[in-house]
């Protein structure tokens, strides 16, 4: 016969055991003593032992009842110390690898920084960085294979959970050695160079492109797009060695400026600051070291980009 088993079984069991009496036991465990009387019954059921013999001295526990009530003790405190653990985490003592899909430019700015942070905490909780594939990250997340994503994304996969934490200016970049171009382009400039087009997966540029084009499109103009490259290093190395523009972040284009021989221009329309955001799967909301980590990505977020 099958029983549903409630863990408080457990302590009524242990309560009836201790004080061999069934008021007393329902005091001690805060029910009254019909529902002692009642779990007393159902343990009698689900373990096939009457739990208490007269003896001359009154109840007694029987044998079976006290060798139940040991292994269900640790049975207790293997499952009372798990669910604990799911909600404290201690990054101190924790020797684990947390896997990060990120977009390319946030791998390479803000990234190095969290490896940092982390390190210095920990050096056995490992960062591990895959290229963000929006086709496959949702179900990635669901299995566990990434436990968060980081993007500009406009368009992430839905039910997915998320959290801001940045925004960043998008600026132009050109070549040292282009002076065509003086702290802010006129729209006529901007027009007249062709452009290094960041693309993401084949015919799907970026965020930043996508809102450029967005923009372009509502004011009836158009750029040449004379070079489509898949990276942001391949995006500022074809800049730096041409006289092509680009777009991005400008944390990134001012992280790569020296030593790619570019420079940073105004572009010549606003857009709207791009927001950086963490996603996560649910299945992973309530672990205490992924809680752990979306709040150091928080606060190295806070201390690295500007507000």
């Amino acid at each position: 016969m099958k029983h549903d088993f409630n863990i408080k079984l457990i302590d009524y069991l242990e309560a009836l055991i201790e004080e061999r009496h069934v008021s007393n036991a329902a005091m001690r465990v805060g029910i009254n003593q019909p529902a002692m009387s009642l779990a007393l019954k159902r343990l009698r059921e689900i373990l096939n032992d009457p739990i208490f013999v007269k003896t001359d001295n009154g109840y007694i526990a029987t044998a079976a009842a006290i060798e139940v009530l040991e292994e269900l003790r640790t049975a207790r405190n293997v499952i009372n110390r798990s669910l604990h653990n799911r909600q404290i985490f201690s990054a101190d003592d924790a020797d684990m690898d947390f896997v990060v899909a990120a977009s390319e430019s946030i791998a390479v700015y803000f990234l190095p920084r969290v490896v940092e942070r982390v390190a210095s905490i920990n050096p056995n909780i490992r960062i591990k960085c895959q290229h963000l594939d929006l086709a496959t990250i949702k179900s990635h997340l669901e299995d566990g294979r990434v436990d968060l994503m980081l993007s500009y994304a406009h368009d992430v996969p839905q039910a997915l959970r998320h959290s801001p934490l940045a925004k960043d200016t998008v600026v132009g970049v050109k070549s040292r050695s282009n002076s065509d171009i003086d702290g802010r382009a006129t729209m006529d400039q901007y027009l007249a160079h062709g452009h290094v087009y960041h693309e993401i997966l084949p015919n799907r540029g970026s965020s930043i492109e996508v809102e450029i084009d967005r923009y372009l499109l509502m004011n009836g103009l158009s750029r040449r797009k004379a070079c489509t490259v898949c990276s942001t290093p391949a995006t500022v190395a074809t800049v730096g060695h041409t006289r092509l523009i680009a777009a991005m972040p400008k944390t990134v284009a001012l992280l790569l400026a020296d030593s790619m021989h570019i420079e940073t221009f105004r572009l010549p329309f606003e857009l709207a600051r791009i927001s950086i955001g963490m996603y996560w799967h649910e299945r992973s909301h309530g672990l205490g070291s992924h809680r752990w980590m979306r709040q150091i990505l928080k606060e190295v977020a806070d201390l690295v980009y500007p507000p």
